[in-house]
């Protein structure tokens, strides 16, 4: 089954940008962007950053982003630049199943269970990355199960009932492939030398994300902070009840168990985060997140 989105309308640098030149970058009312240079507190002249000032990290972090493909203003109004649709492939699949046997005239049996299938495969998945096509991935959620019942009568007035169930679900969201992977690692992004607070907490060398406030509707590169999620819940259940009718009344007794186990994956921001955007109480702010970008210089982290 395919699942056609929405189209997403986002904005993300030019390629002039990348290499620091930002003389054609305007607000929304056309007016070019002054691009502030944070070591002389005058703009840079031309609304060019020197090559000698660019940072590697910086642009490779930009270089993440597809190029734009929609640059008709009197389309976008300056909004976006960047257009992009798909159709989610989310195949299912079910199946259900009962068996009942008469061993003797006093027991009967039955035996029921059932499967769950549900995939997902692309970018706007369950628990997915930024939708504006960083990383196809698949999240996959399976959910089997299966309960026993075995009823005995005792006597004429005794019935005795055993139910025995176990439940098994799991939630699975990797890459599509390795070749979709490499968008995230550090080491295929150009990003080897950033630095990070804790990399023992970053195995796979996934890039970190970030954000680029005050760009309209700029593009960010998040992702689920379990990637590659992975979780699981299982159960058990065993009850035993016991009923007698005695003239007009009817007694029930029991026992119940259950065991539950619940995994959800280990998660936090083991990447690290970068906000880019515009902070007039950051002295080196330069008046816009992407030229704050190539600069290499950050608002937080």
């Amino acid at each position: 089954m395919k699942n056609p989105q929405a189209v997403r309308q986002v904005t993300v640098p030019t390629a002039l940008e990348r290499g620091g030149d930002f003389s054609q970058t305007v607000d929304l009312g056309n007016r070019i962007i002054s691009i502030r240079d944070p070591q002389s507190n005058a703009n840079f002249p031309n609304n060019v950053i020197p090559a000698s000032r660019l940072s590697a990290n910086g642009r490779a972090m930009l270089n993440i982003f597809p190029l734009p493909n929609q640059l008709n203003r009197t389309i976008t109004g300056g909004n976006f630049n960047y257009q992009f649709q798909e159709a989610v492939n989310q195949p299912r699949n079910q199946h259900l199943f009962r068996i009942d046997l008469k061993p003797t005239a006093k027991d009967a049996v039955n035996f029921r269970g059932s499967t769950w299938f549900a995939d997902s495969i692309g970018y706007a998945v369950a628990a997915g990355s930024s939708n504006w096509g960083l990383i196809q991935q698949k999240y996959t959620f399976t959910d089997d199960g299966i309960v026993m019942n075995w009823a005995r009568i005792l006597s004429n007035r005794t019935v005795n009932e055993f139910t025995f169930g176990a439940r098994h679900s799991v939630e699975d969201g990797p890459p599509l492939n390795d070749a979709e992977l490499k968008n995230v690692l550090r080491a295929d992004r150009g990003l080897s030398t950033l630095g990070q607070f804790y990399p023992a907490n970053n195995p796979l060398g996934v890039i970190p994300q970030a954000s680029y406030g005050g760009v309209p509707n700029a593009a960010a590169i998040t992702y689920d902070g379990r990637f590659p999620l992975r979780g699981a819940d299982t159960a058990f259940n065993i009850s035993n009840n016991t009923t007698h009718t005695l003239g007009a009344h009817t007694f029930k007794a029991g026992i119940a168990l259950e065991r539950v186990r619940n995994y959800e994956g280990e998660q936090g921001t083991y990447g690290g985060s970068f906000a880019f955007g515009r902070d007039v109480n950051n002295p080196f702010d330069s008046n816009y997140a992407y030229s704050n970008a190539v600069l290499g210089n950050f608002a937080n982290y």
